[in-house]
């Protein structure tokens, strides 16, 4: 039991070390949204928009790990993560360079002018991330009853599946599923800041849960509601069935996560993170369905 334990341990933090989970987690949403919206088409989905998703993720994902590792304090415990990256972060950087010229070389000419101009605005909202949250001490006037950080960074995720996915016409399903997105995301932000909250205190005290340990239900009513939404936009729109799905599959799971104990084995971000991966399950189990009963 101790082995299988240790091996899942490795497969789920190999993606988390090189920042490859959260791109990962972003296509697959944005492919489930993508063929919903185009009926099942699975044409529907610009290859070079979904590479620009992925780079571009990639790429500020793996900029806030170098910098989290170089401003981090020694004396402070890190995450398995960021201890990870402490010691390898050459091989990060030579990443983010790559990405960064693959993105700009390779994608970037190949979009459309609308596409770009929309990524402009979504990338002013990451730019107003990083200077208040990061940059700053602006943050320190939004301290209160909400969690302002993880909220922005639930906007800005959702923004990027949404911008990549490309809805042309507004759908009254549309407002439980992006409410289901926020409250998801925010959720598995506030998870992870929760479990973080002791290196938090000294390395990001923007987090939510780094000062203290208020608002402790927060995760779980997030994860709830999610999955919530995603009941309520599958009778609104049931050929939504792959984001519905993917919502209260990642719902329920995020939910009793939240009840897990405490973070001793530090796996917490892992799960988290691991959890919305969990659209590509739909997806594949989707291609395993045609290719059986088609």
């Amino acid at each position: 039991m101790t082995l299988i334990k240790i091996r899942l341990a490795r497969l789920l933090l190999f993606p988390s070390l090189l920042c490859l989970d959260v791109p990962f987690v972003a296509l697959g949403w944005a492919f489930c949204l993508s063929f919903d919206l185009g009926g099942g088409d699975h044409d529907a989905f610009s290859p070079i928009v979904a590479a620009a998703l992925f780079l571009s993720v990639w790429i500020i994902y793996l900029f806030d790990r170098i910098y989290d590792v170089t401003r981090s304090v020694a004396a402070v415990p890190r995450t398995r993560r960021h201890e990870w990256a402490g010691g390898h972060r050459s091989l990060l950087s030579g990443l983010f360079v790559a990405a960064l010229l693959s993105f700009l070389i390779a994608v970037l000419p190949r979009l459309e002018a609308k596409t770009i101009v929309t990524g402009l605005v979504l990338g002013l909202m990451t730019g107003f991330y990083y200077l208040v949250f990061r940059f700053s001490r602006l943050y320190a006037r939004l301290k209160g009853a909400s969690p302002f950080k993880e909220i922005t960074i639930a906007l800005c995720f959702a923004g990027g599946i949404l911008l990549a996915a490309e809805p042309t016409s507004f759908s009254v399903g549309l407002l439980p599923l992006v409410a289901g997105y926020l409250s998801l995301f925010t959720a598995n932000c506030l998870l992870i800041s929760r479990a973080e909250r002791g290196s938090d205190l000294e390395v990001d005290p923007a987090a939510y849960f780094s000062p203290s340990l208020r608002g402790s239900r927060l995760p779980g009513w997030g994860a709830l509601i999610a999955a919530a939404c995603g009941l309520i936009t599958l009778v609104i729109e049931a050929g939504w069935y792959r984001t519905s799905i993917s919502l209260i599959l990642c719902g329920i799971p995020s939910y009793l996560l939240t009840r897990r104990g405490g973070d001793e084995d530090r796996l917490t971000q892992a799960l988290a993170d691991g959890i919305q991966l969990l659209p590509w399950l739909v997806l594949s189990g989707e291609v395993v369905w045609k290719m059986v009963f088609a």
